[in-house]
């Protein structure tokens, strides 16, 4: 028999961290991240991703998606707080930073070209219910701060779905499509 596939979602989140820099003795006080992962001096970031493999994966039992294609952060010059208002955001996620942004499916190890430089797509699971970009970032030895995120999740069915509804959450600004 042969299924028909349609796309049923195609999310795309971007997202600026430009909180300050805190130091980390005052991080280990109210982290919530175990000890190993504050005093980690690999920079990685296994403790919240893997690799994706082949395999179709499904969101889990509470509707989270886990499979995502997070592409490298994208520096803004930032220092401060001050400069993220309505009108900087708006303008920064509706900007054109590399060809087909709003329709690429990446695959893992696709470059595009932001700027004078490439960056890479890493098609990873969330071992969590969340996406880490900070710690994605992190784990890259790449900027955590004053950076845009470009995150792509497809999810297939079947079938078309109706009345489906997507609730997200951001602990900095962000936009979804």
């Amino acid at each position: 028999m042969n299924k028909i596939f349609k796309t049923a979602l195609l999310s795309i989140i971007t997202s600026l961290i430009i909180t300050p820099v805190i130091q980390a003795q005052n991080q280990r006080a109210w982290s919530k991240e175990p000890e190993a992962v504050i005093n980690d001096t690999v920079r990685n970031f296994n403790h919240y991703f893997s690799p994706a493999t082949n395999t179709p994966i499904f969101p889990d039992k509470d509707g989270f998606i886990q499979r995502w294609s997070l592409l490298e952060p994208i520096e803004k010059l930032i220092r401060t707080n001050t400069l993220f208002t309505d009108s900087y955001l708006k303008n920064a996620f509706d900007t054109l930073y590399f060809h087909n942004q709003f329709t690429i499916i990446p695959r893992n190890g696709e470059k595009v070209k932001v700027g004078d430089e490439y960056l890479t797509w890493h098609v990873l699971d969330s071992k969590l219910f969340n996406v880490k970009l900070f710690r994605f970032a992190y784990g890259l030895h790449k900027p955590v701060y004053g950076v845009l995120f470009w995150v792509v999740s497809t999810i297939n069915t079947q079938e078309e779905l109706k009345n489906v509804r997507m609730s997200v959450g951001s602990n900095s600004a962000s936009k979804w499509c």
